[in-house]
């Protein structure tokens, strides 16, 4: 069902109330968490030369621009929930912009990179591609890195015969054309190694993007990524 103008503007007001009434808490529970592997492969896959000025899109109470500083780099954050917004300023010491994820204003080819770590499951599904344009017009349109490089959140699932399938990360490069691609991320590519019904998801996720024209494999590394 489509959202109407009232529906959309209700998630974008209780969405922030609801962080801004537990923003103390949340930071709590994961100011400690490490997604050290999450900004290294992102960095891993912009060709300018550092430093590199990156967005971090839902920012949080800063965890993540703390990081991005702390390796060299400007980062700037962006927030919904003005509480967070305020702790991440504090925490991280970066700037820190305050704006509507689905109302965004942001300045043209400033950005090496958006890092968006468990953030774009609060835009909702029929607004996500608008969402995606916007961020990607923030990035340096000279870049032939990759353009986007997303975490697909818990929601994001494909329904098979034997239960659904959430996958790893959704990649979008451009270079002589615009590509679109997924990739599953394993320890081992020894389907005796992985579960029986893992692998069986995985085989039904690969018919699911062949079928819509995305490229999709299984990798265990992010060199193996853009092969």
């Amino acid at each position: 069902m489509k959202l109407d103008q009232q529906d959309l503007e209700k998630i974008a007001d209780l969405t922030p109330e609801h962080y801004n009434r537990r923003a103390e808490e949340f930071w709590e529970g994961t100011g400690d968490h490490d997604v050290s592997q999450n900004i290294a492969a992102m960095l891993g896959f912009i060709e300018s030369e550092p430093p590199f000025t990156i967005l971090d899109f839902g920012c949080g109470p800063g965890r993540d621009l703390k990081a991005f500083a702390e390796r060299g780099h400007i980062a700037v954050g962006l927030e919904g929930a003005a509480h967070f917004a305020a702790m991440a300023r504090t925490h991280s010491g970066c700037e820190v912009w305050q704006q509507d994820f689905l109302k965004l204003d942001l300045p043209r080819d400033r950005f090496d990179g958006v890092f968006a770590n468990a953030a774009l499951f609060h835009v909702p599904g029929q607004e996500l591609p608008r969402v995606l344009r916007e961020l990607h017009a923030s990035d340096l349109d000279s870049n032939e890195a990759v353009k986007f490089f997303i975490k697909l959140p818990s929601w994001f699932k494909i329904d098979t015969p034997i239960g659904s399938y959430n996958p790893d990360w959704a990649f979008v490069t451009e270079r002589e054309e615009k590509l679109y691609f997924v990739r599953e991320t394993k320890g081992t590519l020894d389907s005796e190694e992985c579960r029986t019904k893992e692998n069986q998801k995985i085989a039904c996720g690969r018919r699911h993007f062949e079928t819509i024209g995305i490229n999709f494999d299984v990798v265990t590394s992010l060199a193996e990524v853009l092969i």
